[in-house]
Protein backbone atom coordinates (compact mmCIF):
# COMPACT_ATOMS: atom_id res chain seq x y z
CA UNK A 1 0.00 0.00 0.00
CA UNK A 2 1.90 3.04 -1.13
CA UNK A 3 3.08 2.64 -4.74
CA UNK A 4 -0.31 2.95 -6.42
CA UNK A 5 -3.04 5.41 -5.51
CA UNK A 6 -6.51 6.20 -6.79
CA UNK A 7 -6.62 9.86 -7.53
CA UNK A 8 -8.78 12.46 -9.28
CA UNK A 9 -7.72 15.65 -10.97
CA UNK A 10 -9.89 18.76 -11.26
CA UNK A 11 -8.80 20.61 -14.37
CA UNK A 12 -10.06 24.15 -14.75
CA UNK A 13 -9.39 27.80 -14.14
CA UNK A 14 -10.44 30.39 -11.61
CA UNK A 15 -13.35 31.48 -13.78
CA UNK A 16 -14.73 27.96 -13.94
CA UNK A 17 -14.30 27.67 -17.71
CA UNK A 18 -12.93 24.73 -19.62
CA UNK A 19 -13.19 22.47 -16.59
CA UNK A 20 -13.16 18.69 -16.89
CA UNK A 21 -12.71 15.70 -14.64
CA UNK A 22 -10.15 13.00 -15.27
CA UNK A 23 -9.11 9.90 -13.39
CA UNK A 24 -5.70 8.31 -13.29
CA UNK A 25 -3.83 5.51 -11.58
CA UNK A 26 -0.19 6.36 -11.04
CA UNK A 27 2.64 6.14 -8.50
CA UNK A 28 2.20 8.28 -5.41
CA UNK A 29 5.09 10.38 -4.03
CA UNK A 30 7.12 8.04 -1.85
CA UNK A 31 10.31 7.82 0.15
CA UNK A 32 11.60 7.77 3.70
CA UNK A 33 9.21 9.35 6.16
CA UNK A 34 6.29 9.27 3.72
CA UNK A 35 3.00 7.43 4.24
CA UNK A 36 0.11 7.32 1.78
CA UNK A 37 -3.23 7.44 3.57
CA UNK A 38 -6.93 7.83 2.89
CA UNK A 39 -7.30 5.75 -0.27
CA UNK A 40 -10.74 6.05 -1.93
CA UNK A 41 -12.44 3.41 -4.11
CA UNK A 42 -12.22 3.98 -7.84
CA UNK A 43 -15.95 3.26 -8.19
CA UNK A 44 -16.76 6.27 -6.03
CA UNK A 45 -14.53 8.47 -8.18
CA UNK A 46 -16.20 7.29 -11.36
CA UNK A 47 -19.65 7.97 -9.93
CA UNK A 48 -18.66 11.46 -8.87
CA UNK A 49 -17.07 12.13 -12.25
CA UNK A 50 -20.23 10.99 -14.03
CA UNK A 51 -22.36 13.32 -11.90
CA UNK A 52 -20.11 16.28 -12.75
CA UNK A 53 -20.09 15.53 -16.48
CA UNK A 54 -23.80 14.72 -16.70
CA UNK A 55 -24.98 17.83 -14.88
CA UNK A 56 -22.48 20.14 -16.55
CA UNK A 57 -21.45 21.84 -13.32
CA UNK A 58 -18.91 24.66 -13.51
CA UNK A 59 -15.81 24.47 -11.32
CA UNK A 60 -15.74 26.86 -8.34
CA UNK A 61 -12.91 29.40 -8.11
CA UNK A 62 -9.97 27.11 -7.58
CA UNK A 63 -6.37 26.56 -8.52
CA UNK A 64 -4.41 28.90 -10.75
CA UNK A 65 -5.44 29.26 -14.40
CA UNK A 66 -4.01 26.57 -16.66
CA UNK A 67 -2.91 24.23 -13.87
CA UNK A 68 -4.28 20.97 -12.47
CA UNK A 69 -3.75 19.31 -9.12
CA UNK A 70 -4.43 15.90 -7.64
CA UNK A 71 -7.23 15.85 -5.07
CA UNK A 72 -4.90 14.79 -2.27
CA UNK A 73 -3.60 16.83 0.67
CA UNK A 74 -0.09 17.04 2.06
CA UNK A 75 0.27 16.80 5.85
CA UNK A 76 3.67 17.56 7.39
CA UNK A 77 3.88 16.34 10.98
CA UNK A 78 6.18 17.08 13.89
CA UNK A 79 4.07 15.01 16.29
CA UNK A 80 2.28 18.02 17.77
CA UNK A 81 -1.33 17.74 18.92
CA UNK A 82 -2.58 20.46 16.58
CA UNK A 83 -1.35 18.91 13.33
CA UNK A 84 -2.52 15.55 14.66
CA UNK A 85 -5.99 17.01 15.13
CA UNK A 86 -6.11 18.18 11.51
CA UNK A 87 -4.86 14.79 10.33
CA UNK A 88 -7.65 13.20 12.37
CA UNK A 89 -10.22 15.47 10.69
CA UNK A 90 -9.00 14.36 7.26
CA UNK A 91 -9.42 10.75 8.41
CA UNK A 92 -12.95 11.47 9.65
CA UNK A 93 -13.90 13.08 6.35
CA UNK A 94 -12.19 10.34 4.32
CA UNK A 95 -10.00 12.82 2.45
CA UNK A 96 -6.86 11.28 0.90
CA UNK A 97 -3.54 12.68 2.11
CA UNK A 98 0.16 11.99 2.18
CA UNK A 99 1.80 12.17 5.61
CA UNK A 100 5.41 13.40 5.73
CA UNK A 101 7.65 13.62 8.78
CA UNK A 102 9.05 17.15 9.10
CA UNK A 103 12.55 15.77 9.64
CA UNK A 104 12.53 13.46 6.61
CA UNK A 105 14.03 15.95 4.14
CA UNK A 106 11.51 14.83 1.53
CA UNK A 107 10.00 17.99 0.07
CA UNK A 108 11.29 19.46 -3.18
CA UNK A 109 9.87 20.40 -6.58
CA UNK A 110 10.06 16.80 -7.78
CA UNK A 111 8.02 15.60 -4.82
CA UNK A 112 5.38 18.31 -5.22
CA UNK A 113 4.82 18.02 -8.97
CA UNK A 114 4.67 15.35 -11.64
CA UNK A 115 4.96 16.30 -15.30
CA UNK A 116 3.58 19.79 -14.77
CA UNK A 117 0.73 18.60 -12.56
CA UNK A 118 0.53 19.42 -8.86
CA UNK A 119 0.52 16.42 -6.54
CA UNK A 120 -1.39 18.13 -3.71
CA UNK A 121 -4.47 20.34 -3.51
CA UNK A 122 -3.84 21.58 0.05
CA UNK A 123 -0.95 21.77 2.52
CA UNK A 124 -1.23 21.33 6.29
CA UNK A 125 1.79 22.34 8.39
CA UNK A 126 2.36 22.33 12.17
CA UNK A 127 3.25 26.05 11.92
CA UNK A 128 4.55 28.51 9.37
CA UNK A 129 8.05 27.03 9.73
CA UNK A 130 6.69 23.60 8.85
CA UNK A 131 7.55 22.05 12.21
CA UNK A 132 11.24 21.98 11.37
CA UNK A 133 11.38 21.86 7.57
CA UNK A 134 14.59 23.15 6.02
CA UNK A 135 14.60 26.51 4.26
CA UNK A 136 14.91 24.88 0.81
CA UNK A 137 11.83 22.78 1.63
CA UNK A 138 9.88 25.87 2.73
CA UNK A 139 10.97 27.69 -0.42
CA UNK A 140 9.82 24.74 -2.57
CA UNK A 141 6.43 24.75 -0.84
CA UNK A 142 6.02 28.50 -1.26
CA UNK A 143 6.86 28.33 -4.96
CA UNK A 144 4.50 25.38 -5.46
CA UNK A 145 1.61 27.05 -3.65
CA UNK A 146 2.03 30.27 -5.63
CA UNK A 147 2.23 28.50 -9.00
CA UNK A 148 -0.69 26.12 -8.43
CA UNK A 149 -2.91 28.27 -6.22
CA UNK A 150 -2.67 25.79 -3.34
CA UNK A 151 -3.68 26.91 0.15
CA UNK A 152 -1.70 26.29 3.35
CA UNK A 153 -2.93 25.81 6.92
CA UNK A 154 -0.62 26.61 9.85
CA UNK A 155 -2.04 24.45 12.65
CA UNK A 156 -0.79 26.57 15.57
CA UNK A 157 1.62 29.48 15.56
CA UNK A 158 2.53 32.76 17.19
CA UNK A 159 0.89 35.60 15.23
CA UNK A 160 3.60 37.96 14.02
CA UNK A 161 4.35 40.33 11.15
CA UNK A 162 5.28 37.44 8.83
CA UNK A 163 1.55 36.67 8.61
CA UNK A 164 0.28 40.26 8.76
CA UNK A 165 -0.40 40.30 12.50
CA UNK A 166 0.63 41.98 15.74
CA UNK A 167 -0.08 40.10 18.96
CA UNK A 168 -2.23 41.97 21.48
CA UNK A 169 -2.91 39.50 24.27
CA UNK A 170 -2.15 35.92 25.22
CA UNK A 171 -3.23 33.44 27.84
CA UNK A 172 -5.53 30.55 28.63
CA UNK A 173 -8.67 30.62 26.52
CA UNK A 174 -10.52 27.87 28.40
CA UNK A 175 -14.21 28.77 28.72
CA UNK A 176 -13.98 31.71 26.31
CA UNK A 177 -16.38 31.91 23.38
CA UNK A 178 -15.29 31.79 19.75
CA UNK A 179 -17.43 33.80 17.33
CA UNK A 180 -17.56 34.05 13.55
CA UNK A 181 -16.75 37.15 11.56
CA UNK A 182 -18.87 37.96 8.51
CA UNK A 183 -16.08 36.61 6.29
CA UNK A 184 -15.93 33.41 8.33
CA UNK A 185 -19.66 32.79 8.18
CA UNK A 186 -19.97 33.70 4.52
CA UNK A 187 -16.94 31.55 3.74
CA UNK A 188 -15.77 28.19 5.11
CA UNK A 189 -17.85 28.23 8.31
CA UNK A 190 -21.20 28.76 6.62
CA UNK A 191 -22.49 25.52 8.19
CA UNK A 192 -22.56 27.33 11.56
CA UNK A 193 -25.04 30.02 12.57
CA UNK A 194 -23.75 33.55 12.12
CA UNK A 195 -24.51 34.16 15.79
CA UNK A 196 -22.83 30.95 16.98
CA UNK A 197 -20.87 31.15 20.23
CA UNK A 198 -18.46 28.22 20.41
CA UNK A 199 -17.14 27.67 23.94
CA UNK A 200 -13.51 26.62 24.30
CA UNK A 201 -13.33 23.42 26.35
CA UNK A 202 -12.86 23.90 30.09
CA UNK A 203 -13.07 20.38 31.47
CA UNK A 204 -10.73 21.04 34.40
CA UNK A 205 -10.56 24.63 35.72
CA UNK A 206 -7.25 23.76 37.37
CA UNK A 207 -5.53 22.98 34.06
CA UNK A 208 -4.82 25.22 31.06
CA UNK A 209 -6.29 23.27 28.15
CA UNK A 210 -6.13 25.78 25.29
CA UNK A 211 -3.51 28.52 25.29
CA UNK A 212 -3.92 31.18 22.68
CA UNK A 213 -2.80 34.47 21.20
CA UNK A 214 -5.28 37.25 20.35
CA UNK A 215 -3.71 39.39 17.60
CA UNK A 216 -4.76 42.29 15.41
CA UNK A 217 -4.00 42.85 11.72
CA UNK A 218 -1.06 45.14 11.08
CA UNK A 219 -2.04 48.77 10.64
CA UNK A 220 -1.10 49.90 8.15
CA UNK A 221 -0.93 46.62 6.29
CA UNK A 222 2.07 46.52 3.92
CA UNK A 223 1.25 46.90 0.22
CA UNK A 224 0.55 43.53 -1.39
CA UNK A 225 -0.55 41.87 1.86
CA UNK A 226 -3.96 41.27 3.39
CA UNK A 227 -5.36 39.53 6.45
CA UNK A 228 -8.98 38.38 6.80
CA UNK A 229 -10.25 37.46 10.31
CA UNK A 230 -12.47 34.37 10.33
CA UNK A 231 -12.94 33.37 13.99
CA UNK A 232 -12.62 35.82 16.90
CA UNK A 233 -12.38 35.59 20.66
CA UNK A 234 -12.05 38.02 23.55
CA UNK A 235 -9.42 37.78 26.30
CA UNK A 236 -9.17 40.31 29.13
CA UNK A 237 -11.27 42.78 27.17
CA UNK A 238 -9.21 42.43 23.98
CA UNK A 239 -10.95 41.01 20.91
CA UNK A 240 -9.12 39.59 17.93
CA UNK A 241 -8.91 36.67 15.51
CA UNK A 242 -7.60 33.23 16.45
CA UNK A 243 -8.32 31.94 12.94
CA UNK A 244 -7.78 34.05 9.85
CA UNK A 245 -6.26 34.11 6.38
CA UNK A 246 -3.07 35.89 5.38
CA UNK A 247 -2.46 36.53 1.67
CA UNK A 248 0.68 37.70 -0.10
CA UNK A 249 2.36 37.06 -3.43
CA UNK A 250 -0.38 34.80 -4.79
CA UNK A 251 -0.34 32.60 -1.67
CA UNK A 252 -2.90 32.14 1.12
CA UNK A 253 -2.18 30.82 4.62
CA UNK A 254 -4.77 30.09 7.28
CA UNK A 255 -3.23 31.16 10.59
CA UNK A 256 -4.48 29.45 13.78
CA UNK A 257 -3.27 30.92 17.08
CA UNK A 258 -5.16 28.77 19.58
CA UNK A 259 -3.85 25.40 20.74
CA UNK A 260 -6.02 22.31 20.76
CA UNK A 261 -6.30 18.62 20.04
CA UNK A 262 -8.62 16.15 18.36
CA UNK A 263 -10.62 15.52 21.54
CA UNK A 264 -11.69 19.13 22.03
CA UNK A 265 -15.24 20.04 21.09
CA UNK A 266 -14.39 23.58 19.96
CA UNK A 267 -11.82 22.22 17.52
CA UNK A 268 -14.17 19.57 16.15
CA UNK A 269 -16.75 22.30 15.59
CA UNK A 270 -14.49 24.45 13.39
CA UNK A 271 -12.32 21.68 11.87
CA UNK A 272 -14.72 21.04 9.00
CA UNK A 273 -14.45 24.67 7.96
CA UNK A 274 -10.65 24.67 8.18
CA UNK A 275 -10.42 21.67 5.88
CA UNK A 276 -13.10 23.05 3.54
CA UNK A 277 -11.15 26.30 3.21
CA UNK A 278 -7.90 24.45 2.47
CA UNK A 279 -9.45 22.21 -0.19
CA UNK A 280 -11.70 24.98 -1.58
CA UNK A 281 -14.66 22.74 -0.82
CA UNK A 282 -13.60 20.15 -3.42
CA UNK A 283 -12.41 16.83 -2.02
CA UNK A 284 -12.73 13.07 -2.40
CA UNK A 285 -14.17 12.56 1.07
CA UNK A 286 -17.38 11.34 2.63
CA UNK A 287 -19.03 14.78 2.57
CA UNK A 288 -20.77 15.39 -0.73
CA UNK A 289 -23.74 17.05 -2.40
CA UNK A 290 -26.76 15.16 -3.68
CA UNK A 291 -28.88 16.16 -6.67
CA UNK A 292 -32.45 15.31 -7.59
CA UNK A 293 -32.88 14.82 -11.34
Amino acid sequence: MGKIESRGEWRGNSAGRGSAWSLAMSPAPSGAGVRILGMRPVAMLLAFAMAILTLGLAAPAAQAVGTSVVLRSLVVTDGSAEIGALQNELDIQGIPYTLVDASAGTIDAGFLTDGGQGNFQAVFLPDQAGGGLTQPELDALAAYEAEYGVRQVNAYMFPDSSVGLVNQESGTLDGKDLTLTDAGHEGPFAYLKASAQIPVDNNDPGISESFGYVPAPRDPMPVGQSYTPMVNTTLDGTTGPVVGVFAEGGREEMVISISGNKNMQWFNTVAEGIVSWATRGISLGFNRSYFNV
